[in-house]
């Protein structure tokens, strides 16, 4: 996700390119993990792609490959790759002028949308060749691709000619099918994983939001966390373990959604405000939180429901954005700009 706000921002349910995608100020039962600031065995690595006015990693793969996009001097996103051994190569579909990634899966394809001419959103899959095809789903006033799996299934989201939105899956052949919730007036997916169980959030009439997820036979769950006023879902990993966060009463809390429904909210001692943007086939969580005094911090939380806090050296205000199997964590930070970080644990990468 490109572009930094604190999580106090109540999050808009109209369609929004990935970038702008808001925050929610969020409470309910909090449940505070131990906490761990001890770094001595982590490496982090900051990186710009030429010519990056702010960079923006999104996603990162098994491989180390990172994902995201970068705003040039003239305020134009592009987007990137970066290898692991720290090449980058930036890339924009054809016809492009605002380039937007979302995701890399394990065999380097990148989703993404881009806008056009027009102002008109499109998705994209860019496959590891580099060959990158655009699609929108039939009827769609702007398209908006989040996740692509392994078996190369793309989900999103787009906006029909009403101004409503509803969730995709398009299939590798390119076929494309749209659903939504019952009682659903926008919505909107957050993820796919391997097995292709796709992870999201949708607004009912009262225009309250409620996370859900969708089997591969079309069932479609919905879910919310005890005391939760609204529902965003962030991610999936490949067991069916959902992570987001949700609106209580006056905070906001991360969650973590187990396969068999069990839903656990946690929150990194002293937030005020808890966003989980990502998780990884072990159950690690990252984000970010934000106090009003300190600001916003990265963090990571451990299978046992530890949390390891962080933040580049002359960081103001930091975001984790994804972690890999390895436990590798990519995000960006502020100083006079932003730039992106790779922060990776040597032991983990070794095995």
């Amino acid at each position: 996700m490109s572009g930094a706000s604190n999580l106090n921002v109540s999050p808009s349910v109209a369609v929004r390119s990935f970038r702008f995608l808001a925050a929610a100020l969020l409470s309910g039962v909090c449940i505070v993990s131990a906490i761990n600031t001890t770094q001595a065995k982590q490496q982090t690595s900051i990186f710009d792609p030429s010519g990056s006015f702010g960079t923006y990693p999104s996603s990162i793969n098994f491989k180390g490959v990172i994902a995201g996009d970068y705003q040039d001097s003239q305020g134009i996103y592009h987007g990137f790759l970066r290898a692991a051994d720290g090449d980058i190569t930036a890339f924009d579909p054809s016809g492009s002028t605002e380039t937007e990634v979302t995701y890399i899966n394990g065999p380097g394809d990148v989703a993404g949308s881009f806008r056009d001419g027009d102002n008109v959103f499109h998705g994209f899959v860019r496959a590891s060749n580099g060959v990158i095809a655009a699609f929108d789903p039939e009827g769609s006033a702007g398209t908006y691709a989040i996740a692509v799996n392994h078996a190369g299934i793309v989900v999103g989201y787009y906006l029909d000619g009403k101004s409503r939105v509803h969730a995709y899956v398009r299939t590798a052949d390119g076929t494309v099918t749209g659903f939504d919730p019952k009682g659903s007036t926008g919505t909107y997916v957050s993820g796919i994983n391997y097995e292709g169980v796709i992870a999201g959030y949708y607004q009912d009439k009262n225009f309250v939001l409620h996370g859900f997820v969708r089997t591969t036979d079309g069932t479609i769950t919905a879910f919310d966390p005890t005391g939760s006023k609204n529902t965003y879902v962030s991610g999936i990993n490949r067991d069916g373990t959902v992570t987001g966060y949700y609106q209580g009463n006056p905070f906001q809390h991360g969650f973590m959604r187990a396969p068999d429904g069990t839903i656990t909210s946690f929150d990194p001692p002293g937030s005020e405000s808890t966003g989980p943007s990502g998780i990884n086939r072990s159950g690690e969580i990252v984000g970010h939180y934000y106090n009003k005094i300190t600001g916003d911090h990265a963090f990571l939380r451990r299978r046992n429901g530890s949390t390891v806090v962080f933040d580049p050296a002359g960081s103001s205000a930091t975001f984790a954005t994804a972690i890999n199997a390895k436990g590798a964590v990519t995000g960006y930070y502020k100083d006079d700009m932003y730039h992106g970080f790779l922060r990776s644990d040597p032991m983990k990468q070794r095995n």
